[in-house]
């Protein structure tokens, strides 16, 4: 009878396995295209991994040789806020990360980026990440290809000139306020994501219901 510790040993190590095949076969496609390359051995939508990045990432960074560990400064979930412009500078403005599951092309170019938005049915995104946003049913944010351009037709017309001035215009009036509201808070500025919150959500009431808030009523 196999042992329990044997059973998970030998699945670990054909997971190990696996993920190591897709990994090279991806970095080998990647390669064909031309750009720089970085590796990560671990998928960033990998869920265990998720949960414990927060001590598992500087603990990778410590433990493991020849620098091994650096895969972290672009697989954190905040990473493309902190870190991308650093690697921008050093290997391009446009760049591949390949992981086991994903070849994924990062670009901070603009005439790049403005050619993959035009080329909608070339570069589609990936719908499956989107699904949480399902929970009233497919939307224009969810779908893609025919679908999308159903939605599209039936979500347009809100987004006009007049409701563009009003939103613009409700913005300011808020940002204003809340700005003068951290200025003569003695404590200094106490929570800005709970207040840009409450800021997002007046200005979608204002602009949907009419219904004009002030920014200290819900802070």
């Amino acid at each position: 009878m196999i042992s329990p510790l044997y059973a998970i040993g030998g699945l670990l190590l054909a997971y190990i396995g696996l993920s190591t095949l897709q990994l090279l076969y991806n970095y080998k496609k990647a390669k064909s295209i031309g750009l720089p390359v970085l590796i990560t051995p671990i998928d960033p939508s990998n869920v265990p991994y998720l949960l414990c990045s927060s001590f598992l990432e500087p603990l990778l960074r410590k433990i493991l040789p020849f620098g091994l560990g650096n895969f972290v400064e672009y697989n954190s979930r905040d990473w493309n806020y902190e870190q991308i412009h650093d690697l921008q500078e050093r290997i391009g403005d446009t760049f591949i990360i390949v992981s086991p599951k994903q070849i994924r092309v990062f670009t901070g170019n603009a005439k790049a980026s403005d050619d993959l938005c035009r080329r909608r049915r070339d570069f589609v995104k990936a719908v499956a990440l989107y699904k949480p946003l399902e929970i009233f049913g497919r939307n224009v944010v969810t779908t893609e290809g025919d679908d999308w351009v159903r939605h599209r037709r039936i979500t347009t017309p809100p987004f006009n000139e007049r409701n563009s001035a009003l939103v613009w215009d409700e913005s300011k009036r808020q940002a204003t306020d809340m700005l003068k509201m951290w200025a003569s808070n003695p404590k200094g500025v106490v929570n800005p994501q709970s207040d840009t919150m409450v800021l997002a959500l007046h200005v979608l009431t204002a602009a949907g219901h009419a219904q004009s808030s002030h920014v200290d009523a819900a802070l």
